[in-house]
């Protein structure tokens, strides 16, 4: 390894004399030498000898009584009988042993080679090695109770033995040390009187087992044990030897304080250098992490890499893909062609370039060494440093689990085949739970080799049952059917990445207890992208980018950097220049020294980071913001403006169709209703300096309201800055209307009283006027119940209240509605009533059908003023059957004609759409000349087993361009929330500003994929500007706490405090 290399610059190599003054730790050579056990009984006799020593060969022989408490008693020794062979004769005198070792050594190094062996005369063995490395003991520095240890060199010898002799002829035994320390290496007490030792690899044969491991370098060390100041394991003077810390004293960087972990990697100094003993009795789970690179003075992440058996594609089942490298060197492994050694190779390249100024490292090396247990070992042993089939009791093989939803009653057959064998039953009249219990009965009945994991009763009326495999690592095929018409009563989702990463804590079969807290742990579950990551275990693919990303996530990087650089999001930072981030990430870690500051609420679009900084980096992809090399036109208006004027900008996401969850608009995010079950839509309205929160519940309609700010400080009352607290002040829950059903609300201040609409389980529609009290609480002061006789008047889906602007009815307000019929239509209200509805017609006169619940607004908002009526516009979302989002504008001179705008493909959504217009402001929150901005267009996108608010810009709308057929789209777009948060079942995202807001609030109704997002969830910078400045630093800091700190708390490892800025 690295450190013995630094550090024993003179080893042994092929010399058998030490020339140099006296050390505790060498680098030697460990020849193979033979050893073999023999049962010698009571009064039998044992006769060995050597025959056929060709050239310089000069064989040694001993015999050794095995006292059967791990020590041996030398009874008989023989050099040069005949000429340079050897021979022993022993007759066994006592009734107490009968077990004996051999031990056949060549006299000196030089005198290495082979030989054959006779037993009582006759040939016995031919060709067994003559060798091993004899070294005089005042090679080293050492004392009485000290150790002497061999120690792993990857690529080295997987055995290196040691023997001890206390005479001066070598040719006595006085101690023997055969694999009895951690991995194959061996450790032997000293007297203080030993004066040669034999260093070698052992060729052991044992009755019929004969071990042939291989040979090569190994070091070896005299541990002053006794004086271990630091209780590492390694001795205080062996400690100065090799450069480590032995207490706090000149160790500034050594984890706690302590000195244990001189390169604070989370493994102490004893561990990198002797290695960790494993829990299993055959030792098959030791971890000998010298062998496999470990530097104590450097840091190290040690990762296993585990693989579903069910990845499939080229892969098929029960493919290890390294392995699968290995036997296509030329093929396709998703994207990857290329051996183990080039996926390695190229997966390191980001940790090599760490400076050492950053990691601290105590050999003043850079970067950071990674070292990964594939299952698959290295062509050229020397590079089992980099990774390598490492021993362990667990299986690399990970069979994903077999999960069944039953979420309704089933009439008729179900059939579960395991294996390709059936066992059919019938469901008919079981309730969702009995199918449950049935299945796990009917999977028993297969004989496969398939276990019941677990059975939950949902207590919903839903059950999950829960198959693993009977013997890890072995793969099971698993199909369910259930009669046509009854698919929806069923899910067979796939085991998902928390359950995966569990195997890491919770699997002893999976993976071996010793690794926790030291070796890190990887799921690979594809050959492409995609991952999740919890504390030192993650799932991901093999695509290099995503799983180095993960792998990033354990050593304590967000996609942001760090938390205490000041930044917590978002994902997309442009500046970032790290693999960390969302949105075509370079691959590598960021590195920069100084302060690369972005604050997304008061943007320059001159000298953004300062003369001579390079801006045109920000105009490719997958940006493409129009930039040169001083300059960035970050709010995407189309011009740049000079020194000294600073813009909001609309949103730090990236410039693409597909979905990259930058988090740009989650900023502050405040959870204003943790226990909220929400049903349908949700809704936001403004009126006069309140801001109301609606949401339906079911069985109630319920609200809050907070108190709004002043623009300049993006309308909050409390902080534009999401680091520096909340944005606005919320009151409790309060209960608007009960008594009825309420599956989803829209609300519009107009004319300066609240309105809000519903539709109920009769698929009846209701609208209600507001009274607002002095103290924010609402009453109700109008009722209105549509007509519900024909299908036209009727709806299943959540209305949308709007303003309607058109020459016939001037600022009328409408209700809009998906009716059963299939075709969009509206009610409008004369002030004091509600008239009957009629569709929307498209520019041919044909009515406009649909899927789902419509969206739209006003444009310009009513507290826009200076707007003649003729100016004003109504533009909808109205999506087709397919869910494909449409976008409408109402002709002002036509009521009944609304022009389709052709914005090209915006998506699907899979309930009611949301938008919102968002302002372009400058940072002290003036609206500028022309009302510019744009549309922000809100669906919701299948995402991770539920459905997420997706928002997308228009390019830039003016008074001047005003929302029509010249209406253009981007690809800035991004999730609402995050792409983990999906939405409770059936309900919809919310958007709102107007020209008086400094911003766009959101609200979003999350689901229990996070429990911590549970409930009703508010954004306060939902237009993507929030007032905080995000800096970025360098990566590699954050690694110099992480490796330690995230892995060390699995097993109270205790590693210091975290400081990533130093």
């Amino acid at each position: 390894m690295a450190l013995f290399a630094a550090t024993l610059t003179l080893g042994l190599g092929a010399q058998s004399a030490v020339t140099r003054a006296a050390t505790r730790a060498i680098a030697s050579t460990a020849p193979e030498f033979y050893v073999e056990y023999f049962t010698v009984s009571y009064q039998s006799t044992l006769t060995i000898q050597t025959s056929g020593s060709a050239g310089a060969t000069d064989p040694v022989l001993h015999l050794l009584r095995d006292n059967g408490d791990g020590t041996f008693t030398q009874m008989a020794y023989s050099d040069n009988w005949s000429g340079v062979e050897a021979r022993i004769s022993y007759t066994n005198a006592s009734l107490a042993y009968s077990r004996f070792l051999l031990v056949l050594r060549a006299k000196t190094y030089a005198a290495s080679g082979t030989c054959n062996l006779l037993k009582s005369g006759r040939s016995y063995r031919s060709g067994v090695p003559v060798g091993g490395n004899m070294v005089t003991a005042s090679a080293f520095i050492f004392n009485t109770g000290d150790e002497l240890r061999t120690v792993h060199v990857p690529g080295g010898s997987v055995a290196p033995a040691l023997l001890k002799f206390s005479t001066s002829a070598g040719d006595m035994i006085s101690g023997v040390g055969l694999g009895n320390g951690v991995g194959g290496s061996s450790v032997l007490s000293l007297a203080g009187t030993e004066l040669h030792f034999l260093v070698g690899t052992p060729w052991l044969r044992d009755g019929a087992a004969y071990l042939t491991p291989r040979a090569g370098a190994a070091n070896v060390m005299s541990n002053d044990v006794a004086s271990d100041t630091d209780g590492d394991g390694i001795g205080n003077a062996l400690e100065a030897t090799l450069g480590l810390c032995a207490g706090t004293s000149g160790c500034p960087n050594a984890a706690d304080g302590h000195g244990r972990d001189t390169d604070r990697d989370g493994l102490s100094d004893g561990e990198e250098v002797w290695g960790v003993g494993g829990t299993l009795t055959d030792g098959i789970d030791d971890l000998p992490f010298a062998r496999w690179g470990a530097n104590p003075k450097k840091k190290d992440v040690f990762l296993e890499v585990d693989y579903l058996t069910g990845i499939g594609g080229v892969l098929g089942t029960n493919t290890n893909p390294f392995q699968w490298l290995r036997d296509h060197p030329t093929g396709y492994l998703g994207n990857w062609q290329g051996s183990p050694e080039d996926w390695f190779d190229h997966a390191s390249e980001p940790f090599e370039a760490g400076p050492n100024s950053h990691l601290h490292n105590p050999d003043s090396s850079d970067g950071v060494a990674i070292h990964l247990d594939v299952g698959v070992a290295p062509t050229n042993p020397a590079n089992e440093s980099e990774f390598g089939d490492w021993s362990s009791g667990s299986s690399r093989a990970l069979v994903p689990d077999f999960i069944i939803n039953v979420l309704d009653a089933i009439d008729g057959d179900v059939t579960v085949a395991i294996n390709g064998v059936d066992a059919t039953f019938d469901a008919t009249g079981y309730t969702p739970a009995d199918i449950g219990i049935i299945l796990g009965f009917a999977v028993a009945s297969t004989g496969e080799p398939v276990r019941l994991k677990s059975y939950t009763d949902n207590g919903d009326g839903t059950a999950t049952t829960i198959f693993e495999a009977g013997e890890h690592g072995v793969h099971f095929t698993r199909a369910l059917s259930v009669p046509s018409g009854y698919q929806d009563a069923v899910s067979t989702p796939g085991e998902d990445s928390v359950s995966l990463r569990a195997h890491y804590l919770n699997d002893a079969d999976q993976v071996d207890v010793i690794r926790i807290g030291r070796v890190r742990y990887a799921a690979t579950t594809g050959v492409y992208g995609g991952g999740q990551t919890g504390g030192a275990a993650f799932s991901a693919g093999l695509a290099h980018g995503a799983f180095i990303h993960e792998l990033g996530h354990t050593l304590a990087l967000e996609h942001w950097g760090h938390g205490q650089w000041g930044t917590f999001g978002p994902n997309c930072f442009p500046q970032y220049q790290s693999m960390m981030r969302y949105g075509g990430p370079p691959f590598r870690f960021s590195d920069t020294e100084g302060v690369d500051s972005l604050d997304a609420g008061a943007m320059p679009e001159t000298e953004t980071f300062g003369a001579g900084y390079d801006h045109s980096v920000y105009s490719p992809w997958p940006y493409y913001y129009t930039a040169t090399s001083s300059t960035v036109d970050w709010n995407r208006d189309g011009s740049v403006s000079p020194s000294g004027t600073y813009w909001r900008t609309p949103g730090l996401t990236i410039y693409g169709s597909g979905y990259s969850s930058c988090g740009a608009f989650v900023q502050g995010r405040d959870r204003i209703v943790p226990s909220a079950d929400v049903v349908g839509p949700v809704d936001l309205v403004r009126a006069s300096t309140r801001l109301y929160a609606f949401w339906a519940t079911g069985s109630t309609l319920e609200y809050k309201f907070a108190t709004l700010g002043s623009q300049g400080d993006k309308s909050c009352t409390g902080t534009a800055d999401p680091a520096s607290g909340a944005c606005l002040d919320w009151s409790s829950t309060f209960t608007l209307l009960s008594g009825s059903t309420y599956l989803g609300v829209s609300s519009l201040n107009f004319g300066g009283d609240l309105f809000l609409a519903y539709n109920n389980s009769s698929n009846g529609l209701v609208a209600r006027k507001l009274t607002v009290n002095g103290n924010g609480t609402l009453t109700v002061a109008g009722t209105w119940s549509m007509l519900t006789a024909n299908a036209e008047d009727r709806s299943a889906f959540a209305p949308e209240l709007v303003e309607h602007h058109s020459a016939r009815y001037t600022g009328a307000m409408v209700m809009l509605f998906l009716s059963e019929a299939g075709t969009y239509r509206y009610y409008r209200f004369t002030g004091t009533t509600w008239i009957e509805s009629y569709n929307l017609l498209d520019s041919t006169g044909s009515p406009i059908s649909g899927g789902d619940s419509p969206a739209a607004i006003g444009w310009p908002d009513a507290n826009a003023a200076g707007f003649a009526a003729s100016e004003k516009r109504t533009v909808a979302i109205l999506p087709d059957s397919s869910g494909n989002l449409r976008v409408y504008v109402l002709n002002y001179d036509t009521p009944w004609d609304w022009a389709q705008v052709s914005l090209g493909s915006l998506g699907t959504t899979e309930g009611k759409p949301f938008m919102a217009y968002r302002h372009q402001r400058q940072a002290d929150g003036a609206p500028r000349t022309d009302f510019p901005g744009q549309f922000m267009f809100g669906r919701m996108a299948p995402c991770d087993g539920g459905h997420c608010a997706y928002v997308r810009f228009t390019a830039q709308t003016s008074r001047t361009n005003p929302p029509g057929a010249a209406m253009t789209t981007t690809y800035v777009a991004d999730y609402l929330q995050n792409v983990w948060a999906i939405t409770q079942p059936g309900t919809s995202a919310a958007l709102y500003g107007d020209s008086t807001l400094d911003n766009v609030f959101g609200l979003s109704p999350h689901s229990v994929k996070l429990t911590s997002e549970y409930g009703l969830n508010f954004y306060p910078h939902a237009d993507g500007s929030p007032e905080h400045a995000y800096g970025i630093r360098s990566d590699f800091r954050v690694m110099e706490d992480g490796i330690c700190s995230v892995i060390g708390g699995d097993r109270a490892f205790a590693c210091g405090g975290v400081n990533v800025l130093d």
